[in-house]
């Protein structure tokens, strides 16, 4: 079973998705311009002439080439009752399928709970990805292999009976008790 269809078995009025994640989850395509409405019957893909190439080869929707100002060429082909994503239609955008006569209900929330559950393929995905030996310390990147190596140079020196670990470290913040300036003294002294 497809998301698409997945989302199908969710939804109970026809759905307005225009988040860009959502649009890629469902469908696989990547667009900064982007809407998918899915009904009980079709999907169909809006976007505008920059993706249309990519988006007539995406499978299991019907691509619609519509103008760039993306909501108001996808105004043009709805009506009736349709649901959008509360977290993501703008109020302009919202006013601008009102004014094209649709009856918007609020949704959103059923991708994401479909993309909270993995199926195998995404398991598999994330469980074959191979793990950095990068990690992130206090802003700069430090490989394992440095750390290594700074291990090495913590170490006492022959001789030496303190440890680098023993030496106190310069502290970034002034301390609670740093000596603060004289008060000034209202108007000026005469003498």
């Amino acid at each position: 079973m497809t998301r698409i269809e997945r989302l199908r078995q969710l939804i109970e009025e026809p759905l307005l998705v225009t988040m860009p994640v959502n649009v890629f989850y469902l469908t696989g395509f990547r667009s900064s311009n982007a809407a998918l409405l899915v009904d009980d019957e079709r999907a169909l893909l809006f976007s505008d002439f920059r993706y249309a190439e990519a988006g007539r080869r995406v499978e299991e929707v019907e691509f619609v080439e519509v103008e760039r100002a993306l909501v108001r060429g996808v105004a043009a082909y709805v009506d009736g009752r349709l649901a959008f994503e509360r977290s993501h239609l703008t109020y302009a955008n919202w006013e601008v399928l009102r004014d094209a006569g649709v009856e918007l209900v609020p949704g959103g929330g059923q991708i994401e709970r479909l993309r909270a559950v993995k199926a195998e393929e995404e398991l598999e995905l994330i469980g074959a990805r191979p793990r950095s030996r990068t990690r992130r310390t206090r802003g700069w990147r430090r490989s394992a292999s440095w750390d290594a190596r700074s291990e090495t140079s913590r170490s006492p020196s022959r001789g030496s009976s303190t440890s680098s670990a023993d030496t106190p470290r310069p502290s970034r913040r002034p301390s609670p008790r740093a000596p603060t300036a004289p008060p000034r003294t209202q108007g000026r002294a005469t003498g």
